[in-house]
């Protein structure tokens, strides 16, 4: 079987990561499948290109001078099932709380608004707890081949499936590929095959899913204006949820750039662009509004937001500040536990869907990312009482 000989280092990086994702996103923007997606500016392209180039050095350095921990199997500590059943009366408590379980509530046609969903508190916790948590135990099940862990992934998986977050799912997915990669050290073809496969089935279902949330099955075509290239494709129109879900970030960017009066407010920048959301809510600070190709598609990538308030300069920052993060939390997730590798892929995630939107502030992101470095410490606590 070829081997494809690409270094897990190398794809599980979350600098290396921007690198690939971005070149991905820029050459199907270029399939051009929507009406709505504008020209790419020179100026934008060349952004994008010094940036990747920038990422993909820091990235080879890192590997180089052992800034990423090497991938390591692990051993059970605790008794996952009894997390499990935890995870699960918690998730009955807000089915109950809400009179039903909003997928089950959308098939059988009744009206429900999906983002009402959850206990506040209660909510935020359990969804970002799973996230990590279905990621430490794939790197388990992969780890010890328990057929049983897997299990008990799938089970979590399920969660913002009956939630209708689709969001959520991808970010499990995303990092339980990462951790697939890193343990089997060498890409080989096969493996490559499996993950396309994968990912086509995973785009299908996002689209599926989008058409059931809406209950209209041509709802998406009618706002995302699908090209003539995209009819003459004739792809299943559920991949156009996933094409532009994934290109419109970038089409919100250039229209950003095009269109928007830029406000040059410092505050603006480091409440909208820096500080994670949970904090900023609690400020009151006017946020330029990003022009958008669709009202639905409302994102503009990490960058969108940091261009309205203070220009190229606010994306030049903001990307800067992109990577003291990751260098931060690379200082501060203590090295050789269980959780270790768990927040490397968590970290990469996050990296690969700044082009999405600016996961640098999310609550739920970093409340995954924080997981690992809690749990690690206590780790390292524990082993040192038994030495």
């Amino acid at each position: 079987m070829l081997n494809l000989n690409i270094n897990y280092r190398i794809i599980a990086n979350p600098f290396i990561a921007y690198v690939y994702v971005n070149l991905i996103v820029f050459i199907l923007y270029q399939l051009r499948w929507s009406n709505l997606l504008p020209k790419l500016s020179t100026e934008l392209v060349y952004f994008i290109f010094f940036t990747v180039y920038i990422m993909l050095f820091i990235g080879l350095l890192s590997i180089k001078l052992a800034i990423i921990p090497k991938y390591k199997p692990i051993n059970m500590t605790h008794n996952p099932f009894k997390v499990i059943i935890s995870i699960i009366i918690l998730i009955i408590i807000e089915f109950i709380h809400n009179n039903g379980v909003p997928l089950l509530l959308l098939i059988n046609g009744i009206k429900y608004n999906y983002m009402s969903f959850g206990i506040k508190t209660l909510h935020v916790f359990i969804l970002t707890f799973i996230s990590f948590y279905a990621v430490y135990l794939f790197h388990l099940f992969v780890s010890q081949k328990n057929k049983k862990i897997l299990l008990y992934v799938i089970i979590l998986c399920f969660y913002p499936i009956l939630i209708i977050n689709r969001g959520a799912l991808l970010i499990i997915l995303t990092s339980i590929i990462f951790i697939f990669l890193m343990n089997i050290r060498g890409l080989k073809l096969e493996h490559f095959i499996y993950i396309v496969l994968f990912l086509i089935l995973v785009a299908y279902g996002f689209g599926l899913l989008g058409d059931l949330r809406h209950g209209n099955e041509n709802y998406f075509i009618s706002i995302s204006h699908p090209s003539k290239e995209f009819f003459d494709s004739h792809i299943p129109k559920e991949f156009l949820w996933a094409y532009m879900y994934v290109v419109s970030p970038l089409g919100n960017l250039q229209t950003t750039i095009n269109d928007v009066e830029i406000s040059y407010s410092e505050i603006e920048f480091i409440l909208r662009c820096l500080v994670p959301d949970f904090i900023s809510k609690h400020f009151d600070f006017n946020k330029t509004p990003l022009i958008q190709i669709a009202p639905e598609l409302n994102v503009a990538t990490m960058y969108g937001a940091a261009y309205a308030s203070m220009g190229w300069l606010g994306m030049i920052f903001i990307f800067i500040y992109m990577i003291l993060i990751v260098l931060l939390y690379l200082i501060f997730l203590p090295r050789n536990t269980p959780y270790t590798i768990s927040g490397i892929a968590l970290l990469t995630t996050l990296i690969a869907y700044t082009f999405f939107t600016n996961m640098l502030v999310f609550t739920g992101m970093i409340a995954q990312l924080a997981y690992p470095i809690l749990f690690g410490y206590l780790f390292r606590v524990g082993r040192d009482k038994n030495v």
